[in-house]
C-alpha cells in the first residue's frame, strides 16, 4: 500500500469521500508535485488539492500534511509540508 493519498477537486463541487482521490505515492515529494499539478492543469485557481498521510492508525485531520485551495477544503492558502514542524 503506498503511504500518501492525493485528493483534488474544484471548489465549486466537492465529492464526498474517496470520489476526489487522484491518486497514491510512496513519497510526500511525489504526493506534492501530483498535487500541485493536477490543480495547476485541471482546476487552477477554482481548485484545491490536499496530501493524506496513511501511516498513521488514527486517520483524522490531523493526518492531512499537504494542500492549498480555497473554500470547501478548509485549507485557506499553503498548509505546509510538514504543519507539525512549522
Amino acid at each position: 500500500m503506498k503511504r500518501f493519498v492525493v485528493f483534488a477537486g474544484a471548489i465549486y463541487y466537492p465529492g464526498p469521500g474517496w470520489m476526489n482521490c487522484v491518486g497514491t505515492r510512496d513519497t510526500l515529494e511525489e504526493a506534492l508535485e501530483l498535487g500541485v499539478n493536477k490543480l495547476h492543469d485541471v482546476y487552477g485557481d477554482l481548485g484545491w488539492w490536499q496530501v493524506v498521510d496513511l501511516s498513521q492508525d488514527d486517520v483524522s485531520s490531523e493526518n492531512i500534511v499537504a494542500g492549498t485551495g480555497k473554500g470547501h477544503t478548509g485549507l485557506f492558502g499553503l498548509c505546509p509540508a510538514n504543519p507539525k514542524s512549522a
